[in-house]
């Protein structure tokens, strides 16, 4: 098995993952082949798909986090 880093520009956030992916694959002279296996990192995708969140607002987030899930446990 051979590990192969795919370095790449600083993603804008909404970006075209795909499209990224095969710019950085042309960049850095790399090809996928049958049987490759592509390895993504949930940051990487949470950018590309808006999914961020500001550090001010984490508090108010967990907390209506915590909020949906405890709603949706059975009543004790």
């Amino acid at each position: 098995m051979e590990l192969i880093p795919l370095k790449c520009r600083r993603l804008d956030i909404r970006c075209n993952l795909i499209q990224e992916l095969q710019s950085g694959l042309i960049k850095n002279r790399e090809r996928l082949k049958e049987g490759d296996i592509l390895i993504i990192a949930s940051k990487v995708v949470s950018y590309a798909e808006g999914r961020l969140a500001d550090v001010k607002d984490f508090e108010r987030l967990r907390r209506q986090e915590a909020d949906r899930i405890y709603a949706r446990l059975p009543a004790r």
